[in-house]
Formats: structure tokens, C-alpha cells, sequence
């Protein structure tokens, strides 16, 4: 089944619906690179969570968003480290990327 997507003036027709987050959204709302749509996903978000909606994330979404995350963090840090580490297996598993790895962990939890 497709979702079906609602602008911010009819979200109020959602009321009383489950809300299933696919990883996109969640990248928008935690991880955003556009501030722009950041705003805009987090005024959804907050309209949502008003109007007391459910949420529903699969795990397989959050192991996306994660390495998703992750990734966007090893570039990170590459770009600002004299001495970056050029795999992302090797970052994953650093002192940092382990940081990290936890830090959006606990970022996730924090979905209603």
C-alpha cells in the first residue's frame, strides 16, 4: 500500500491515525542537510504529536537511518580531521563512530 501524502493545512484529517514513518522522513526530521525541509518535517512532526497520533518506525528503517547517519557523520569527520579515516568500516567502528552510532540511537528513541 502507498502512502498518502497530506499537506500541513489537512493534516488534521490524520487525527486519530497511526503514523508510519518511513526512513526519509526521519532523516528530515533528525539528520537534515536542508534546513528548509527540516522546518517543514518537524512542523508535521509537532502538529502530530498535538494531535496525539501513534507512530510506527519498522526496525529495518532504523538500521537505515542509523548507517544513513552514520554515514553522513564519517564524512563529517573526514572533512574536519587531519588524519581521516578513508573507510567507513573502520570509522563505524572507531571511538567515534561508536559515539556517533550511539548518539543517533538515542536521537530515534526519542520519537514519541
Amino acid at each position: 500500500m502507498v502512502g498518502k501524502r497530506y499537506s500541513l493545512e489537512k493534516i488534521s484529517h490524520l487525527k486519530d491515525r497511526g503514523i508510519f514513518f518511513d526512513a526519509n522522513i526521519l532523516m528530515y526530521l533528525f539528520w537534515s542537510s536542508n534546513p528548509n525541509l527540516e522546518k517543514t518535517y518537524a512542523t508535521f512532526y509537532t502538529k502530530l504529536i498535538q494531535q496525539k497520533n501513534k507512530f510506527y518506525v519498522d526496525v529495518l528503517v532504523i538500521s537505515e537511518i542509523v548507517n544513513s547517519a552514520l554515514r553522513i557523520e564519517h564524512k563529517k569527520y573526514n572533512a574536519l580531521n587531519k588524519n581521516p579515516i578513508k573507510e567507513f568500516k573502520q570509522y563505524r567502528n572507531s571511538k567515534s563512530g561508536k559515539a556517533r552510532r550511539s548518539e543517533s540511537r538515542i536521537s530515534l528513541y526519542a520519537i514519541q
